[in-house]
């Protein structure tokens, strides 16, 4: 996803108000547009740390969730990829035929 030059400032912008309250520098606006959603990313994780899930969805969501996860040591031993699949309810493939369990999770 790329910014359009008004987006990325006006974005810059908005970050700048966040990290003010925080007390930090304000970022420049000669970032580019690649660097303004980094940006944006750094500040979501910062911000969003212990409201509920919004970091795991922002690392699947952005395909960032395996490379990240796997390098926490309190994750170790990442045992693969379908470790970012929830497993599916027992109720919901009992009411559904169609559905079939996530890899990995035959046992529950």
């Amino acid at each position: 996803m790329l910014l359009s030059a008004g987006n990325t400032n006006s974005a810059i912008g908005d970050l700048n108000i966040i990290r003010q309250r925080a007390g930090v520098g304000d970022l420049p606006f000669t970032l580019t547009s690649g660097e303004v959603i980094d940006a944006v990313a750094e500040e979501r994780r910062r911000e969003l740390l212990t409201e509920g899930a919004h970091r795991w969805f922002d690392l699947k969501r952005t395909g960032k969730a395996s490379g990240v996860l796997s390098a926490i040591p309190y994750k170790q031993p990442w045992k693969g990829d379908y470790q970012l699949l929830y497993p599916i309810p027992k109720e919901e493939i009992d009411a559904n035929i169609r559905l079939t369990q996530n890899p990995q999770y035959n046992n529950f």
